[in-house]
C-alpha cells in the first residue's frame, strides 16, 4: 500500500517485482482483489513466476494505449467478457480434435492476448494454433493443458488491473 498514486507509479512498483499495488485512498474492491491475488486464495499464486508480472507486461500495455487509463479499462472489460467464451470454445475444439476450429479460436485468442501484452500466454496459444494448422491433433490436449496453466488466474489479475486503472 502506498501514497504514491501518480501515473506510472503502479507500473514502476510492479516492474520492480512488488507483489501488488494499492494506492490511497483505498478502494475496498481493489484491496480485496490484490490481497486475493497475492495470497493463495486465488490458487494461481503458487510461485513468484505466476505473479501479475508474469501475466502482463503492464508497462508495454500502458504504452500501447498511450497511458489512456479509460481506454485500458474499456479494453480490459471487453477482454473479461469475451475471454471465457473463447477459452471454452478452444477447450471444446481440442476435445473434438477439430484442427480447423482449434486453429481459428487459437488465432483469435493469440491476438487478444498479444494486444494486451500477455506475452507468455500468447506464445502458448500460438503453439496450439501451429499444431492445429499442421494437423498434429494428438499433441493438442497437452498443448491446451499448458495454455490453460498459462492463463489460470488471468481474469483475476485483469480484474485487479481494472480496479487500479479506473479513472
Amino acid at each position: 500500500m502506498t501514497a504514491y498514486a501518480t501515473a506510472g507509479d503502479s507500473e514502476k512498483l510492479l516492474s520492480a517485482r512488488m507483489d501488488g499495488y494499492v494506492s490511497k485512498p483505498i478502494r475496498v474492491e481493489t484491496a480485496r482483489l490484490t490481497q486475493s491475488r497475492i495470497t493463495n486464495d486465488g490458487e494461481h499464486m503458487k510461485n513468484a513466476d505466476n505473479s501479475a508480472a508474469a501475466f502482463v507486461d503492464i508497462q508495454e500495455l500502458l504504452a500501447r494505449v498511450e497511458n489512456d487509463r479509460e481506454l485500458l479499462c474499456d479494453l480490459l472489460t471487453i477482454f473479461k467478457q469475451e475471454f471465457p467464451t473463447h477459452l471454452k470454445s478452444l477447450e471444446q475444439a481440442v476435445a473434438r480434435k477439430d484442427a480447423a476450429d482449434t486453429a481459428s479460436v487459437s488465432h483469435t485468442l493469440k491476438g487478444m492476448l498479444a494486444n494486451l501484452s500477455v506475452t507468455k500466454a500468447a506464445a502458448s496459444v500460438a503453439r496450439l494454433e501451429q499444431l492445429a494448422r499442421t494437423g498434429e491433433t494428438a499433441a493438442l490436449p497437452d498443448a491446451f493443458a499448458a495454455f490453460a496453466q498459462d492463463v489460470h488466474g488471468l481474469l483475476l489479475v485483469m480484474e485487479s488491473y481494472m480496479a487500479e486503472v479506473r479513472p
